[in-house]
Order: C-alpha cells, then sequence, then structure tokens
C-alpha cells in the first residue's frame, strides 16, 4: 500500500474543509449544541465531538493553541510596556 499520509482537507474522504473545522470550533465553545453544529454542516454529531475532543483535526487544535499562547504573549508583553 502507499506511503501517503493525507491528513485534513488532502484526505480524500475529509467531509470538511479547515475553514469548516475552525467553526465548529468557535461554535462549541460559544456553546452551541453539537446536534445544531452537525445539522448545519452535515455531518454526525459523533464528528462533530470527535472534532471537539481533538481526536480529529489535531493539527488544527495544535494551530489554535499556537496562536493563542502567541495572543496572549503578546498581550502581556503589551501590559508590561504600560
Amino acid at each position: 500500500m502507499g506511503g501517503h499520509n493525507h491528513v485534513g482537507e488532502k484526505n480524500p474522504n475529509a467531509k470538511l474543509t479547515v475553514h469548516q473545522v475552525d467553526m465548529i470550533r468557535v461554535f462549541l465553545s460559544g456553546g452551541v449544541s453539537v446536534r445544531k453544529i452537525a445539522c448545519a454542516v452535515g455531518v454526525s454529531k459523533s464528528t462533530i465531538g470527535l472534532i471537539r475532543q481533538g481526536k480529529t483535526w489535531p493539527d488544527r487544535l495544535d494551530s489554535e493553541n499556537d496562536r493563542d499562547t502567541e495572543a496572549r504573549d503578546e498581550a502581556n508583553s503589551d501590559n508590561r510596556t504600560k
């Protein structure tokens, strides 16, 4: 079998785009129900649950955490210079 490691949108079986996954995480953090998100996006509730747990699309979770860390560091830097 081929040694291809297609992740995210590059996976031919992917049902979601990077943008959709980012928006799903925003909706989840805003308290929108898994059922409503699943219906709106057209995937199963278990797919949304796996994204929430970081079991699918974990690379998006890492980049999201990196952005949060960078923003926090920048805010702390700004506070120290005032």
